[in-house]
């Protein structure tokens, strides 16, 4: 009988879409370090605490590129949102934290943040 596998294939447009954000320093340094970040702590119990070595390992592999990266994540499914204008991701993650008073947007512009808006959990280390 053959051994079952629980490996996910990754689509090429999936793979495309997120290869911008991958570090620019040593690739073989920041897949070793995620590698070891995943031994060292991703078998602690605790969701809290998955999310946080997903976090660190997302860390190492976009280096640099990290806050954009997360950025996609949150924003990329709002429609109409440009993820090139600082002001526009600015106002959209003002809008998807909660922490706005009621006359700083309006209906629409909220309306439009909170249909597509993923939050990214940064977790809590072990």
């Amino acid at each position: 009988m053959a051994e079952e596998s629980y490996e996910q294939p990754v689509k090429a447009e999936d793979r495309e879409e997120v290869l911008e954000y991958a570090a620019r320093v040593d690739p073989q340094a920041a897949i070793a370090d995620a590698l070891a970040l995943i031994v060292s702590f991703g078998q602690i119990g605790g969701d809290h605490h998955n999310a946080w070595t997903i976090d660190q390992v997302v860390r190492k592999l976009t280096g640099e590129n990290y806050q954009r990266f997360i950025d996609f994540h949150d924003l990329s499914e709002i429609e109409g949102l440009n993820l090139s204008d600082p002001e526009a991701v600015a106002k959209a993650r003002k809008i998807g934290s909660g922490d706005y008073y009621e006359d700083d947007f309006t209906e629409e512009e909220i309306a439009r943040v909170e249909s597509g808006y993923y939050s990214w959990d940064e977790g809590i280390a072990p």
